[in-house]
């Protein structure tokens, strides 16, 4: 049976639905997906890029201009305005551009032409159905990005890679390890990513596997645990057949894209089985997770390592798996929020353990 869970709710935390945090998070996530389709180097993902690179620059430009209050005009006015004109209700709504009481600048304002030509191409795109050639995506991918970011640090102070999707987390704990795995990999540390990012999604999961009791699969499974069982030979094969067909039930059960999950398992592979977790071996708070999993893995890194050292190569594919798995484990946490429902031991009593965030 599946010890006492932590408390790690005294109920779900909603972030405000229209607030600018979650704005940002959307045109972030935007963003997210375009990254995504890129690096499918085709040019239908591209094409499809391109359109949601153009409706994040609309979303910021919006949410920027949501921002100021102006007499007479409302966001319902502004939802008919179209890109350029969208550029000037902007300028107008923060000021003179690089008037000292202004906080746009010049370089924001420069990029307008730019940030029109991507609007151009993706309108050739979205009704004609012309697809940009290779060298016209590379140059408006590259025209977009610099827009964004200047955009999220001009009129919202804010640095771009900084807005999170863990920031709609309902639990303190998983936007904690996965700020830090963000931050890591921003800054380099692409093993401490990793670390981070596993824990987070780990912490994630056990605690969504005893949310969805019901089928009592893994009690089925801990009372077939019978010594004389296991260690006849003459049943090992069936007992390797009936584990493996838990683990693979369980990763149905939560809904995960069971290809997706593989490749997060390649390097991030927990014990899909709650029945055989002890919640002490995860730590209570985000330093002793992250401990934890850095001692489960650094064993299993080291043999991509050459002379205790990551090459070039390596460090690139690891980055590569970072990335996926960050967007792997904030989709598969916001799915799994959809609907709370309190585990075992979940909800209070003398029972229940804190998880805490250290800073």
């Amino acid at each position: 049976m599946p010890g006492p869970m932590p408390r790690v709710l005294s109920a779900p935390h909603t972030p405000p639905s229209e607030g600018l945090v979650r704005r940002l998070v959307y045109a972030r996530h935007l963003y997210g997906l375009a990254e995504r389709l890129l690096s499918m180097y085709t040019p239908f993902a591209d094409a499809e890029a391109i359109v949601l690179l153009d409706a994040t620059i609309e979303s910021l430009l919006r949410t920027a201009l949501d921002q100021r209050p102006r007499s007479g005009k409302g966001s319902g006015a502004d939802s008919e305005l179209h890109l350029g004109a969208l550029f000037t209700a902007v300028s107008r709504a923060y000021g003179t551009p690089g008037t000292p009481a202004s906080p746009a600048t010049p370089a924001f304002f420069a990029n307008e032409l730019e940030v029109l030509r991507v609007h151009e191409v993706r309108n050739t795109i979205q009704h004609q159905s012309i697809p940009p050639a290779k060298d016209e995506v590379r140059v408006q991918v590259d025209a977009a990005a610099r827009s964004i970011r200047q955009m999220a640090k001009v009129l919202f102070g804010l640095d771009w890679d900084g807005i999170s999707m863990s920031a709609l987390f309902h639990d303190a704990i998983f936007r904690s390890l996965f700020t830090k795995s963000e931050k890591a990999l921003r800054e380099g540390r692409v093993e401490d990513a990793v670390y981070y990012v596993v824990a987070c999604f780990e912490a994630a999961r056990y605690l969504e596997q005893h949310r969805i009791w019901g089928s009592f699969i893994s009690w089925a499974r801990s009372f077939a645990n019978d010594e004389a069982i296991l260690k006849d030979p003459k049943h090992e094969a069936i007992v390797a057949y009936v584990r493996t067909l838990h683990d693979e039930v369980e990763v149905l059960k939560l809904r995960l894209d069971y290809k997706e999950y593989r490749a997060y398992a390649q390097i991030g592979l927990g014990v899909i089985s709650p029945a055989s977790e002890v919640l002490a071996s995860f730590g209570t708070s985000d330093k002793e997770m992250y401990a934890h999993w850095r001692e489960v893995l650094s064993e299993s890194l080291s043999g991509i390592k050459k002379n205790g050292v990551l090459t070039p190569e390596a460090a690139a594919d690891l980055t590569n798996w970072v990335t996926f798995a960050q967007r792997f484990t904030s989709e598969a946490i916001l799915r799994w929020q959809q609907f709370w429902r309190p585990g075992w031991g979940e909800g209070g009593g003398s029972a229940a353990q804190s998880w805490t965030v250290t800073d």
